[in-house]
């Protein structure tokens, strides 16, 4: 294993904690970009790294917590925020300085700690050293001198978001996401991968081979998931964390660097998870009629299936403004692209995903053509809005008479419950009955303090028989709103229902719309419209006070 030498000759590399090294503007002396030095935390304390700092240089020493030195403390690391402090002249080197040289290659990748794994299968930590720095050197060397792998992963990346995009640190396109090393391994497994497809696709028959060819290519897109320079080194746990742990592209100065030949979280292990998953999802249908699963737009969903063909839809839309998915989901289409594109034309024909007509409310997208009159969040909510309206009509021209749309929504912002309610009664829906049912874990990661409620409420909606020509005054119909939302909290309260304040306002939403639908258009009495919204502040207010 070039890319992954050891000190000693028993134990394998299973991942690095990674890091930058940039030059300090004052002194010049190397400042790690670290916050703090805990490689893994435990019952006894855990393991840790202590850097010496002289010269100018830093160099790195491994202990356990209870054997460091008494002055020393792990959480004062030289990153402060996304500034650094130089430790060798003490100069605060600004978030504009750091990001600058990132963004423009002035930095040295720094393996900072190792986690590894001897042959009687016991996991210990080290700090990184010279081999290390060695083997990252042998694959910097192989990315610049291999021909092949200048174009591999070539795509641009296109974020709309300046906060968490990751081209304002240097990555313009998706092979800069991966160290060097990272990148040659993922061009290995590839290489690996295409050399076995012709023969997968001369051994079995064409449905067949497409599946066990599209199966692995998971467990690529899978090794990905846990092994860029987008990935935390989690130090709750000893190793990295996913990608996507606040749902965005976010560089991270203290990432890690797995070992995908290892078989603890390896290659080996991520296949084992796809080809466990897949085969799960095969036991749900085995012994049934087989399932028909489609991909398209979900506002063509008439080119697939017949007029008043469905009994039931079952909707869970995306969260509005909280998850740019299309944007998120380039860094598996890259690679996935690259197994598959000759193996399903029809899903990997384009260069990148379409983010156009993606059903969100991006208003980074709508920079360029905002003005005055219309300001870039109100262009993303009228996007979002059309979107869903094309798609709650397509299922209402495929639902049967009789037919019933459930859709399930997890959001705190009300402008995401207006913009979705006033698309589904627009789509010719009436809403008949809705559930607060808890669906998230508080503590998943992704969630904590987001938009997504710990409580989703299900809308269950049917086809509105007719149109009423008369309109209800918002004055007539106020009080009973607002006695909807209070009935909906008493409810949950007596229920004993361990819900937040805030989700039991959002629960309360659900009677709350209902109503409104029921009482449809309504408006003031100067004639106005009056939106979703109104009814859902004065159900918020009303369970709040």
């Amino acid at each position: 294993e070039p890319y992954f030498p050891t000190e000693e000759p028993d134990r394998q590399i299973l991942n690095s904690a990674l890091t930058y090294i940039i030059q300090c503007d004052s002194c010049g002396g190397e400042i790690p970009l670290v916050s703090k030095w805990w490689l893994n935390k435990d019952s006894d304390g855990g393991d840790v790294i202590v850097p010496q700092y002289e010269d100018g240089s830093v160099e790195y020493s491994y202990s356990r917590m209870n054997a460091a030195p008494e002055d020393y403390d792990p959480d004062e690391g030289p990153l402060r925020g996304e500034s650094a402090e130089c430790p060798h002249c003490d100069v605060v080197n600004e978030q504009e300085s750091v990001q600058s040289k990132i963004q423009e290659g002035n930095f040295e990748f720094s393996i900072y700690g190792v986690n590894y794994e001897t042959a009687t299968g016991e996991r210990g930590y080290r700090a990184g050293g010279a081999c290390d720095e060695e083997g990252m050197e042998k694959a910097a060397e192989r990315v610049e001198s291999d021909f092949d792998l200048l174009t591999f992963l070539s795509e641009p990346v296109d974020v709309s978001s300046r906060i968490s995009d990751p081209s304002s640190y240097g990555m313009d396109e998706w092979r800069d996401i991966f160290t060097p090393r990272q990148l040659v391994v993922q061009y290995e497994l590839y290489q690996a991968f295409d050399e076995q497809k012709s023969e997968i696709l001369q051994e079995y028959e064409e449905e067949r081979a497409t599946a066990i060819l599209t199966v692995l290519s998971l467990a690529a897109s899978r090794s990905m998931y846990y092994n860029t320079r987008l990935n935390q080194w989690h130090d709750l746990r000893g190793y990295g964390s996913h990608i996507f742990t606040d749902n965005n592209l976010i560089m991270k100065k203290m990432s890690v660097d797995n070992n995908l030949s290892a078989p603890r979280r390896g290659y080996q292990k991520h296949s084992d998870h796809v080809i466990d998953a897949y085969e799960q999802l095969a036991s749900y249908v085995s012994g049934h009629e087989p399932a028909d699963v489609v991909f398209g737009d979900a506002a063509k969903l008439s080119d697939k299936f017949d007029s008043e063909s469905v009994d039931a839809a079952i909707v869970d839309p995306p969260y509005y403004s909280s998850i740019m998915y299309a944007e998120l989901s380039d860094v598996f289409y890259v690679i996935q692209k690259e197994y598959l594109e000759d193996v399903h034309p029809e899903i990997y024909g384009s260069n990148l995903t379409d983010k156009d007509n993606e059903a969100v409310a991006n208003p980074y997208r709508f920079e360029e053509i905002a003005d005055d009159d219309q300001s870039k969040d109100d262009l993303a909510d009228e996007h979002y809005e059309s979107k869903m309206e094309e798609i709650f009509a397509e299922v209402q021209e495929l639902l049967s008479l009789g037919g019933v749309m459930t859709v399930m929504f997890t959001h705190r912002e009300m402008d995401a419950w207006d913009t979705l309610t006033s698309a589904l009664i627009s789509a010719g829906f009436t809403i008949t009955a809705t559930h607060p049912i808890k669906t998230e874990m508080s503590d998943r990661i992704g969630v904590q303090g987001k938009a997504s409620a710990d409580s989703s409420i299900f809308l269950v909606a049917r086809k509105e028989e007719a149109q009423s020509p008369s309109r209800t005054l918002w004055e007539e119909v106020q009080d009973d709103i607002r006695q909807a939302a209070r009935d909906q909290a008493e409810e949950i309260l007596d229920s004993g229902y361990n819900i937040s304040k805030t989700d039991t306002a959002i629960a309360a939403y659900g009677p709350t719309l209902q109503k409104y639908a029921e009482e449809h258009p309504v408006v003031n009495k100067k004639g106005e419209e009056i939106r979703p919204r109104e009814a859902l502040s004065q159900a918020r207010e009303a369970v709040t006070g």
